[in-house]
């Protein structure tokens, strides 16, 4: 029998333990360590450090309270799991995966970011596309959209959305950074070197709905896009006037 709320609200340390082991009631409704609770893990604790099991010979009494303590946590859980509304239990779910999602996009960003880094490293002529990288930073790279369909390699092909408000020169540089990195990931014979391959990303007319970043200098964006936007939008975005042009030429025959 569960011990009634009343009952939880008027107990006391001072009265004794709070439930016997033949009538063990530990309070779903409060927190594990809650002073009701202790006293039913002291209880517990008492009990099985007295009983004939083979695991009760030698243990700890702190170990088994904290078992305890734990697995009281989790029942909470369960319970409190299964009294949701199966709407409430949908927009949790959603909410997972929207979290997942935002991970997955996060991690997949990062990697083409550092892959990017690594290439420009590779040749003299691309070195320079590094200062332009770190500036972009994680958050300024194209975002990607699996067309959950494979050219007939087994492998996933993904669209590269549109960055709007980044320079289009930038996206010429980093289409470059991306061949170089696939040539890279390629022996002479053509076969994929040891690890994971490239995914292949193809260019198309989706638009990416990532936010700007902000305080890049102002060749960092595109023109006409900046010169559109809104006074907040200015406010929020602060551009820098450096004085100093960004420098997107590239010369194609780095990746011949």
């Amino acid at each position: 029998v569960k011990p009634r709320p009343a009952e939880v609200d008027a107990w006391r340390p001072s009265f004794g333990p709070c439930c016997s082991v033949e009538n063990f009631r530990p309070d779903f409704n409060s927190t594990a360590l809650s002073p009701w609770n202790k006293s039913a893990a002291k209880v517990f604790v008492e009990a099985f450090m007295r009983s004939d099991i083979p695991e009760a010979h030698g243990a700890d009494p702190e170990s088994v309270r904290s078992l305890f303590v734990s697995r009281l946590r989790s029942m909470r859980e369960d319970i409190r799991r299964s009294a949701d509304s199966p709407m409430k239990r949908l927009i949790a779910q959603r909410n997972r995966r929207r979290e997942r999602k935002k991970w997955i996009f996060k991690l997949n960003s990062a990697q083409l970011y550092y892959r990017r880094i690594e290439a420009a490293r590779s040749y003299p002529e691309t070195e320079r596309f590094i200062r332009i990288l770190r500036e972009y930073g994680i958050d300024g790279m194209s975002s990607d959209e699996s067309d959950h369909e494979h050219n007939g390699t087994g492998h996933y092909q993904y669209r590269v959305k549109l960055v709007r408000w980044r320079n289009p020169g930038a996206t010429q540089c980093f289409r470059i950074l991306d061949c170089l990195h696939r040539n890279r990931k390629f022996r002479p014979t053509r076969r994929a070197r040891p690890g994971s391959q490239p995914h292949q990303r193809l260019v198309s007319n989706l638009v990416s709905d990532r936010p700007p970043v902000p305080r890049l200098s102002v060749g960092m964006y595109d023109a006409r896009w900046l010169r559109s936007q809104p006074q907040w939008m200015m406010h929020d975005l602060q551009p820098l006037e450096t004085g100093d042009p960004v420098d997107f030429s590239h010369h194609i025959s780095a990746i011949e």
